[in-house]
């Protein structure tokens, strides 16, 4: 499948203006390039919205401005701490906003954007230091957005979903007990990065090495053992498609839940690009039920041949792939926090399902989503 017809309209419409680079020049004139070429070629998408209020959050360098998006209907049910896009050089709460907002919409949770410190006015740690400041800071103040006891999760895209990622390994270090990480093409490793412009603006002097560390790839992690079920969205024509696929194997290895989302006509950004791209309407299909069953038989969650056999799995594509939670299953998964039954002792698990009623298949599996259920999905086999 190619590159969707509308955002290929749009690359050529961007190259053809002689706009110069994103993150050429200063920190300030890559801001401002940023915002007039939204303007111009992928405006925001008008959306029902809830409640929006502005906060600040403390941190140890000083307040953290964020802003804090309530579903438009219905009542929050959990809480999601979301890093914003933009090369930890451009973005910020605004710029993003309606990724922040069609997500309380979907889910019913209350999201927490947060306007991290960016590069090169402030190179990394900083950013960093803001997304964790943030996290805790919400951690001890749930009651205050979709509940205390209730889920929380962390999420992002890009250079926010590499935020994410590695706030998740730090709230696992903590003892901070998340539902889910939500990573949208997530920057995982830095050690390859071939765009000097952004490596430079965001790690300052000797990058290559800063880049080794764990907080700045987080796919170098002495372990991921233990870190919050992940959900990853990529779509194959992004140059982090490969960056993103090395993290999914990681997180298998390192027996995380899993569910992997490829999508086969979109690039990077698309999360952005839905005003002009009805492809890129897709966080349907990134939505998951952490919510682990054993099936019929006594069969762990992680025996899949029984899974199948019972009729409790999804089934076997060609040769043996296996294929997601949405092939078969029209109406897709559902996207409901929960921490895991009394089978894994509260801690946060993940499985996919279609409803409450569904079948549900758990442990550290990927799962694929089948070309049958949308024309921009693609099916591939699992990891070996």
């Amino acid at each position: 499948m190619t590159l969707d017809t509308a955002i290929a309209d749009m690359e050529h419409r961007w190259k053809e203006s002689g706009i110069p680079g994103l993150y050429s020049g200063s920190g300030p004139e890559c801001r401002e390039r940023a915002r007039n070429i939204r303007s111009l070629l992928y405006p925001k998408p008008k959306l029902p919205t809830g409640r929006i209020e502005p906060i600040t959050v403390p941190s140890a360098a000083g307040d953290v401005p964020a802003r804090v998006v309530w579903p438009h209907a219905g009542p929050a049910t959990s809480t999601l701490v979301y890093y914003h896009g933009g090369g930890w050089i451009v973005g910020d709460i605004d710029s993003h906003g309606a990724h922040c907002i069609r997500i309380a919409n979907t889910t019913a949770a209350v999201v927490v954007t947060v306007g991290y410190r960016l590069a090169p006015e402030d190179p990394f740690p900083a950013g960093v230091d803001d997304a964790w400041a943030a996290m805790r800071w919400v951690h001890a103040n749930l009651a205050q957005f979709g509940g205390a006891g209730r889920p929380l999760a962390v999420g992002g895209g890009s250079p926010g979903g590499n935020l994410a990622a590695v706030v998740a390994v730090q709230c696992r270090d903590a003892g901070i007990a998340l539902a889910a990480q939500f990573l949208l093409y997530p920057a995982t490793d830095l050690t390859g990065m071939n765009d000097p412009l952004v490596r430079d603006k965001y790690l300052g002097a000797n990058g290559i090495e800063k880049a080794r560390d764990p907080r700045v790839s987080p796919l170098l992690s002495a372990t991921l053992a233990g870190v919050a079920p992940a959900i990853i969205g990529v779509g194959v024509y992004d140059f982090l498609y490969k960056d993103n696929l090395a993290y999914a194997r990681a997180l298998r290895a390192a027996g995380v839940p899993l569910l992997l989302r490829e999508f086969a006509s979109l690039n990077h950004g698309f999360f952005s690009y839905t005003a002009i791209s009805p492809a890129s309407e897709v966080l349907g299909h990134l939505r998951a039920r952490p919510r682990p069953r054993a099936c019929a038989g006594g069969a762990p969650p992680g025996d899949h041949r029984h899974h199948r056999a019972a009729g409790h799995g999804p089934p076997a594509g060609p040769r043996g792939a296996r294929r997601g939670a949405g092939q078969g299953w029209p109406g897709g998964a559902s996207m409901n926090l929960r921490y895991g039954s009394t089978a894994t002792r509260g801690r946060p698990s993940l499985s996919i399902s279609k409803s409450s009623s569904a079948p549900a298949w758990g442990g550290p599996e990927v799962g694929f989503i089948g070309a049958g259920d949308a024309q921009h999905l693609v099916e591939r086999k699992a990891f070996p």
